[in-house]
């Protein structure tokens, strides 16, 4: 999902948005035209991006089960199939993710817009660094040396719960082949080695008290590993790349405000807790004085939007408490209708590093 919009030279971008936002400038693919940055539940580690070899099976996949093989170019045939077609195909293929993996399709390494892996260009630094041999034409990126233009970047609490919904994962077993899912067609096991599973059981038990969506006790919703499975994909595709982020940014004395969002909705679901995009209705302010503290929620937090859209620093006029920059403490805004607050960015610290 993607959702961006411009206010006085501000780019907010919501999950696939903000990694596309972040990613394109990898390979010069956007103007340095000073844009700042308010990355919601998204940045360049989010998601995997892969060499485009390792997307063939796949595509191949698609082909035949459009009934496109036998043409004389199958990619044109699939161009002009009926759309029907091409629908019904890509959801066989979403359908059988141990085949096909959890995200059939996604980020890729093209060499131009994408220069090579993201995660690895992040942890280089070469966002940063002006060695045009390694990247080019970075000047737009928050860490370019010549434009280290502030941002503010976060997510909410129970990130992972929509993308295991349709899971019922009940035993050790299921959660790991949940997992295994999302690096089918990497080339990849991650969860399948003895030290790897060890180390992942240890720092998330099989405790639901501990799991996401949190603080809703021993309630399994949909499998007794369900909250389990939540809780570390939220880490994997949104806390750690959140704090790996900031982390980069501190290092190279660019301004930057982390936030978590943890006010569960009324109108949700229990299981999905605070969901994925889930504060996107206070944001645009979808409640009116009638709804109490989420309208005192929903304006306070535009308030710091607006803040940093007109003056760059999210504090100059909005009406919560000061909001300091990740690279004093490493700490959050914590957004809650009973309490907006800072909080030390430590939860489940050891299984994010």
């Amino acid at each position: 999902m993607s959702i961006g919009y411009h206010m006085l030279n501000t780019s907010t971008t919501l999950f696939s948005g903000a990694v596309s936002f972040l990613n394109e400038p990898l390979g010069g693919g956007l103007q340095a035209d000073g844009l700042l940055q308010i990355l919601e539940s998204g940045t360049t580690t989010s998601v995997p991006a892969l060499a485009p070899a390792l997307y063939e099976s796949n595509y191949q996949a698609l082909v035949a089960t459009a009934g496109c093989s036998a043409a004389a170019n199958p990619f044109v045939c699939l161009q002009t199939v009926d759309m029907n077609t091409l629908i019904n195909a890509t959801n066989v293929l979403y359908g059988q993710p141990t085949l096909f993996g959890s995200r059939p399709w996604g980020v890729t390494i093209d060499g131009n817009i994408i220069p090579a892996s993201p995660s690895v260009l992040t942890a280089q630094g070469a966002m940063y660094v002006l060695d045009h041999s390694i990247v080019a034409a970075l000047t737009f990126f928050p860490f370019s040396a010549s434009a280290k233009i502030p941002f503010i970047v976060g997510d909410v609490m129970d990130e992972g719960t929509i993308f295991v919904k349709p899971n019922t994962i009940a035993t050790d077993a299921d959660l790991l082949a949940f997992l295994q899912t999302d690096y089918a067609n990497r080339n990849a096991s991650f969860f399948t080695n003895a030290t790897s599973i060890s180390t992942l059981t240890s720092l998330y038990p099989n405790d639901p008290t501990q799991g996401s969506p949190f603080g809703t006790g021993n309630v399994t919703f949909f499998g007794a590993e369900f909250k389990r499975g939540a809780a570390i994909y939220g880490d994997i595709h949104f806390h750690w790349p959140r704090r790996n982020f900031l982390n980069i940014a501190a290092a190279n004395h660019v301004n930057a405000w982390s936030f978590i969002f943890d006010q569960f909705t009324p109108t949700s679901a229990a299981w999905q807790g605070v969901f994925h995009t889930g504060e996107i209705p206070y944001i645009f302010q979808k409640f009116g004085p009638a709804d109490g503290t989420l309208y005192t929620l929903a304006q306070t937090t535009l308030s710091y939007w607006l803040s940093f859209a007109y003056n760059r620093n999210p504090n100059v006029s909005s009406n919560g408490p000061t909001w300091t920059p990740y690279s004093n403490k490493q700490n959050n805004i914590v957004f809650t209708a009973n309490l907006t607050s800072m909080q030390p960015d430590n939860f489940r610290i050891q299984g994010t590093k």
